[in-house]
C-alpha cells in the first residue's frame, strides 16, 4: 500500500489490457483526459470532495492504475458522523471504493474499445479502508469462535482453542504491517483508535475460565490425560496474555498522538 506525504491510497483500479496504445501519446492523452473525468466526478461523489486523482499508465500491453488519494483521518471523522461508528464508516467507505474501483476498470475497457479476448485481468485493489474493513472482520471470526468455544475436554479441544489465539497473533502481526506503511499522524491516530475500540470487545479471559475450578472440569480431567488440566489452563493463560499484549501495542499507537494533541 504506498502512501504519499500526508495521504494515502483510499482506492485504487487495475487494468491490463493487450492493445498496443502506450506508445501513441495522442491516444494516450486523450485517455488520460477521459479518464481523469470520467474518475473525478465519481471519486468525488463516493468519497468526498477532497480527493486527488491519480493515472498511470505502463507499458505491457497497457496497464492502466486509478488511484484516489486523499486524507483518511478527514474520511473516518464525517463517516463517524454520517454512520455513528467507527465500523460503520470504515465498511460504507470501503464498499464505495470498491464501487469506484469496478467502474473505474469498466471505463477503461469501454474507453479503449478492447475486445473481450484482449482483457488480460482486471483488479479492484484495496485501498486503506479495505484493508481496515478486513481487520474488522477478521476481529468478528475471532470474536465468534471465542463465544462458541467450550473448556476444553481433550487435547484435540485444546488444540482448537490454541488455534484462536494463533489466529489473534496473526491479527496483530498484520495489523503491525499495516501501520507499518502509514506515515500519517492523525490518519495513525484515527485507525488505531478505531480498532482499539473493536479489540476491546474480546474477553480479556477465555469465556470458560471461571470453569476451571468445577467439578465437571475437574472430572474431565480425571478421566483423561495426566497433563490435561494443565494444558487447559494454559491454553487459557496463553489466550489471556496474548489479548492483553495486543490490546497494549494498539494502545501505544493511540496515546503518542493524545499527549500531542493535549
Amino acid at each position: 500500500m504506498t502512501a504519499y506525504i500526508n495521504e494515502e491510497i483510499l482506492c485504487e483500479a487495475y487494468t491490463k489490457l493487450n492493445i498496443d496504445i502506450f506508445h501513441d501519446k495522442k491516444r494516450l492523452a486523450q485517455l488520460e483526459k477521459e479518464l481523469i473525468g470520467f474518475f473525478t466526478e465519481r471519486a468525488k461523489f463516493y468519497i468526498g470532495d477532497d480527493v486527488k486523482i491519480r493515472i498511470e499508465f505502463e507499458e505491457g500491453s497497457l496497464i492502466t492504475k486509478l488511484k484516489v488519494v486523499g486524507s483518511a483521518a478527514v474520511l473516518v471523522a464525517s463517516a463517524i458522523a454520517e454512520y455513528g461508528s467507527f465500523r460503520g464508516g470504515v465498511s460504507q467507505i470501503a464498499d464505495d471504493a470498491a464501487t469506484l474501483a469496478q467502474s473505474a476498470n469498466m471505463e477503461v475497457t469501454f474507453r479503449t474499445r478492447a475486445a473481450s479476448c484482449d482483457r488480460i485481468s482486471s483488479e479492484r485493489r484495496k485501498g486503506i479502508f479495505g484493508r481496515v474493513a478486513d481487520l474488522i472482520g477478521r476481529l468478528d471470526n475471532i470474536h465468534a469462535d471465542l463465544a462458541n468455544s467450550r473448556i476444553p475436554t481433550s487435547p484435540a479441544a485444546v488444540k482448537k482453542f490454541n488455534s484462536i489465539t494463533d489466529t489473534l497473533l496473526e491479527w496483530e502481526h498484520s495489523s503491525d504491517k499495516f501501520f507499518g506503511k502509514l506515515t500519517d499522524e492523525p490518519t495513525i491516530s484515527c485507525l488505531s483508535a478505531g480498532l482499539l475500540e473493536e479489540l476491546e470487545k474480546l474477553p480479556k479471559a477465555a469465556p470458560w475460565s471461571g470453569e476451571l475450578t468445577g467439578d465437571s472440569f475437574r472430572n474431565a480431567v480425571a478421566n483423561s490425560t495426566a497433563t490435561l488440566g494443565s494444558d487447559v489452563s494454559g491454553s487459557a493463560a496463553r489466550y489471556e496474555a496474548a489479548i492483553r499484549e495486543v490490546k497494549k501495542g494498539m494502545r501505544r499507537r493511540v496515546e503518542p498522538y493524545k499527549v500531542k494533541r493535549t
